[in-house]
């Protein structure tokens, strides 16, 4: 049948017409259904080709639509859609963009581990979860893991597949830097920068967008080999330090019978790790000492370099969280919630001191005009140095200061606390805190801290201390002094030379 149907396809395209006694072998019946046969086969091939090129139509068609809303996911990762202009450099990020499908509570990406992939969204929902418990879904177009391209970040959360329908797009690292130029390249990482500052809460919750991206263009980068001392405990810089790569060791000491004793230390090997953020703002000494474990690549923000990017409000802001942190640390309130730290925040006064002028006193405790008997006081900015008082007196001759001029040992930096216990409880000063520049401090009243803390919490508080043997303050009435007592000249002189000369050596 088969040669027949050749045979007559043949004829067919040699002799159109049969003649009456059919063609070769065959009869004039063969030969009208060869005809058939081979006519059907032709409009089969036909619809084949049509179908096949319909198929390729529409593959073309969906494949053009897959790219333009690959090309617009990318679009809205902000480091590309804002530095990268090159059309041809966008076409190949598309082109990279590699699919990857995921089944139901599938992870895609693991809490803690370290990668090197940005993932886009494009079918179905994910969550996020941290440390176990889900934070949020997330939608198509969204992306996640954009500091990966830049930093090795261990994840800060696991983001798993929510169906069975999931699939993701991926960009690596070296996929990206092979489509731009170096140029392109340096801009990626300043901004990279800016974005690893959003995950430090000092700079995240009191700079706008744009103010940190600034900030990223100005940082100076260093390397250091490993061994290195970059910072030592108690000093004083105006540097701000942020880990890029690599490992930190920090030590923590303290004096001991004249003898320095390591109290704590820890390894930082995540980018991101901040030191010193408040020294952008106060001279603060350094909390502790930094050495380099591996080579590792430092960013200093310098006071210097931000003080014309941030507006008024914003370093207001920074001000306002550096307090939040000092009052967090002060004994009696380490337990209270954020929000209650706030509110104290909220509700302290801000008091100017001149240099050489005193702070606390006894001679003051005893004075009528003296408004700090029952407050907290936290130092802003500036120095003050503490002297002890000999024999419980703060009217002490001249020839006492100048015997007492070893004791002025003791400088107190931003981030003091004074009269911790002030808002509680009556108690005569020990010492005399004495500015040595100009100064600002913050009070916090006792008759505006009960109210936010809670009277229940302060009895409590007050029971602890009058276990201690110390007299309750509430409802203490202020001492009140016969009479107001003064300074001389000649004292005030003698103390600010002791000071001046001490503070500078």
């Amino acid at each position: 049948q088969r040669d027949h149907l050749h045979a007559a396809m043949d004829v067919q395209v040699r002799q159109p017409q049969p003649g009456p006694s059919g063609v070769g072998d065959l009869n004039q019946e063969e030969y009208r259904q060869a005809c058939a046969i081979a006519t059907h086969l032709e409009v089969t091939r036909q619809q084949r080709e049509e179908k096949r090129e319909d198929i390729s139509k529409k593959s073309a068609e969906a494949m053009r639509v897959r790219y333009e809303q690959r090309h617009r996911f990318l679009s809205r990762v902000p480091f590309i859609s804002e530095l990268v202009k090159d059309e041809q450099s966008r076409l190949q990020l598309v082109m990279a963009l590699a699919p990857a499908c995921f089944d139901h509570d599938d992870a895609i990406i693991q809490q803690g581990d370290v990668g090197n992939e940005l993932y886009i969204l494009e079918h179905g929902v994910v969550t996020v979860r941290q440390n176990g418990a889900e934070i949020c879904d997330l939608y198509p177009g969204t992306t996640f893991g954009e500091l990966a391209l830049f930093f090795d970040l261990p994840r800060v959360a696991s983001v798993v597949a929510k169906g069975d329908d999931c699939s993701v797009l991926v960009l690596r690292r070296e996929q990206l830097f092979s489509a731009i130029d170096e140029e392109t390249r340096l801009a990626m990482m300043a901004f990279a920068r800016s974005m690893l500052l959003n995950g430090i809460p000092f700079f995240a919750l009191n700079l706008k967008p744009e103010e940190r991206r600034k900030i990223g263009e100005v940082v100076t980068r260093r390397s250091h080999g490993p061994g290195v001392e970059i910072v030592r405990q108690g000093a004083v810089v105006p540097v701000c330090l942020v880990l890029e790569s690599g490992k930190l060791q920090t030590t923590l000491t303290k004096m001991v019978n004249g003898q320095e004793v390591v109290v704590e230390e820890k390894v930082k090997q995540n980018p991101g790790s901040c030191f010193g953020e408040v020294a952008l703002l106060f001279d603060v000494p350094v909390q502790r000492t930094l050495v380099t474990l591996t080579e590792v690549s430092i960013m200093e923000i310098t006071r210097e370099s931000v003080a014309s990017l941030l507006c008024p409000a914003s370093r207001e802001q920074m001000s306002a969280h550096a307090q939040r942190g000092w009052l967090a640390e002060v004994p009696t309130f380490k337990d209270l919630d954020k929000d209650v730290i706030n509110q104290l925040q909220q509700a302290m006064q801000r008091v100017s001191l001149k240099k050489f002028e005193a702070l606390v006193a006894p001679r003051l405790y005893e004075s009528e005009d003296w408004n700090l008997r029952d407050r907290m006081i936290l130092l802003e900015s500036g120095i003050l140095v503490s002297v002890p008082v000999e024999n419980g007196q703060g009217d002490a001759q001249t020839s006492d200061l100048r015997n007492r001029e070893h004791l002025i040992t003791e400088h107190k930096v931003p981030g003091s606390v004074f009269q911790e216990t002030a808002w509680l409880v009556d108690a005569m000063p020990k010492i005399e805190l004495v500015a040595c520049t100009d100064c600002v401090v913050l009070t916090l009243h006792r008759k505006d801290a009960i109210p936010i803390i809670g009277r229940d919490r302060c009895e409590a508080l007050q029971a602890q201390f009058q276990g201690q043997g110390r007299p309750c303050a509430m409802p203490a009435s202020p001492k009140k002094a016969p009479a107001k007592q003064k300074i001389g000249k000649d004292r005030m002189s003698i103390t600010g030379e002791l000071l001046t000369r001490r503070w500078c050596t």
